[in-house]
């Protein structure tokens, strides 16, 4: 048998894609094969319980109910199906929509969905290899952060989380990204500058971002941003620096 057809036997019964213990697997001392593979079971669902509990941290805390018995319900329904243990979390807002705690708050849907986004914000900062880029003949080229995630809501979920209370609702335009220090961070901003933000990760040449916002805001409203705000978020590392051309 080859080695990636034992591994995959293996998991396919610690997910539960099999109810029967792989047959390479023998019984040992008077200790059954079900007996000795289930214990690895358990401490593989309990590691996958440990990973949703601390990528849905504040999501679990708003869950009000056993949290262990949730997430393995949540298992039961969703199995696990990767190799690579931090993805096993991915289906879990779209489970609590579907199965919502007794006494959920109504963001907790919409907290999953941005934590969920936090966890991806902070592969993409890791997993990012920059790129060699032909430097803009002219103009001014921001870095943009590589997991700079864009969210809006209807609730204020930045306070929510970073607060770890509930908010009423109040429409939100938030950040999301990753920092050196594996830090995750989440902050909230007035439209116009969720949209220059939005406008500056696609365009990162600071002069045609400036073209491309000519029609939203007035020269002022601008220039206040690019003055005032701009190395706000370069303290932040939402935006690396710049380089002139």
């Amino acid at each position: 048998m080859k080695l990636k057809d034992f591994q995959q036997q293996i998991f396919d019964y610690l997910s539960e894609k099999t109810l029967t213990p792989p047959r390479f697997i023998a019984d040992k001392k008077g200790i059954s094969r079900e007996i000795r593979i289930n214990s690895y079971k358990d401490s593989f669902i309990n590691g996958v319980i440990d990973v949703i509990e601390k990528d849905y941290y504040v999501t679990c805390l708003f869950i009000h109910e056993d949290t262990n018995t949730y997430i393995k319900n949540y298992l039961k329904s969703y199995p696990p199906s990767s190799h690579f243990i931090n993805e096993e979390g991915r289906h879990f807002p779209k489970y609590i929509k579907e199965h919502p705690p007794s006494k959920a708050p109504d963001f907790l849907y919409e907290l999953a969905q941005m934590e969920w986004l936090m966890n991806e914000a902070f592969y993409n900062y890791y997993s990012y290899k920059k790129e060699e880029k032909t430097p803009p003949t002219k103009g001014t080229f921001l870095h943009v952060n590589p997991s700079l995630t864009f969210l809006t809501s209807s609730w204020p979920l930045d306070k929510i989380w970073n607060e770890e209370k509930p908010y009423n609702k109040k429409d939100s335009f938030i950040t999301l990204w990753a920092t050196e220090d594996r830090s995750i961070h989440v902050q909230g901003w007035s439209p116009l500058e969720f949209q220059v933000l939005q406008t500056l990760k696609q365009y990162p040449i600071l002069e045609e971002a400036v073209e491309h916002l000519d029609d939203s805001a007035s020269t002022e409203e601008l220039t206040s941003i690019f003055s005032k705000t701009l190395p706000h978020w370069i303290q932040l590392k939402m935006i690396f620096g710049n380089e002139n051309n």
